[in-house]
């Protein structure tokens, strides 16, 4: 059974549910993040300027990209790497509700784990794109970077991947 998780808006409800291990068949993956390990078990974080707060890298899947074609895209452009090794997490399905019960939305974000091995120097704003920084974490002290990872749904991801920070 999925964890769920209800946002209060002005404009209704956003009701967040985390599937384990699995992508909801004809739900639209609307983002894609990825926890990427690096050789030491460290997890790759991004800031973009004007930013403050680090976040995994990932973004918005493009129109005819598969979920793990867009993580990759993604990576290279905000981590400036491609990772390996990439493996499913599960999914974060999205449903916004608005004051009159209506779904005003209805998506998918995706996770992934992967690695990378061999990780290149960084060049802030390479080929223009915004990302400002790059660091590696302890995966226990991402709590401390991700403010989402502190809600019921973020916090089942985050058991879901030091369980295979385990394996």
């Amino acid at each position: 059974n999925p964890i769920v998780d209800t946002v209060k808006t002005d404009d209704g409800d956003v009701v967040f549910s985390w599937h384990a291990k699995k992508t909801i068949d004809n739900l639209i993956s609307f983002q894609v993040y990825g926890f990427c390990l690096n050789d030491e078990g460290k997890v790759c974080l991004v800031r973009d300027k004007e930013e403050k707060r680090f976040t995994l890298p990932g973004g918005h899947v493009d129109a005819g990209e598969t979920a793990e074609e867009a993580l990759i895209r993604e990576f290279q452009e905000e981590a400036q790497f491609s990772p390996e090794e990439v493996e499913l997490l599960g999914s974060l399905e999205v449903k916004v509700v608005d004051k009159k019960s209506q779904v005003a939305a209805h998506h998918q974000q995706v996770r992934f784990v992967c690695k990378i091995h061999n990780v290149p120097d960084f060049v802030v704003g390479k080929d223009g794109w915004e990302t400002e920084e790059r660091i590696f974490v302890n995966a226990e002290k991402l709590p401390e970077y991700i403010d989402w990872l502190s809600y019921p749904t973020g916090k089942a991801q985050f058991s879901d991947f030091l369980k295979y920070l385990d394996r």
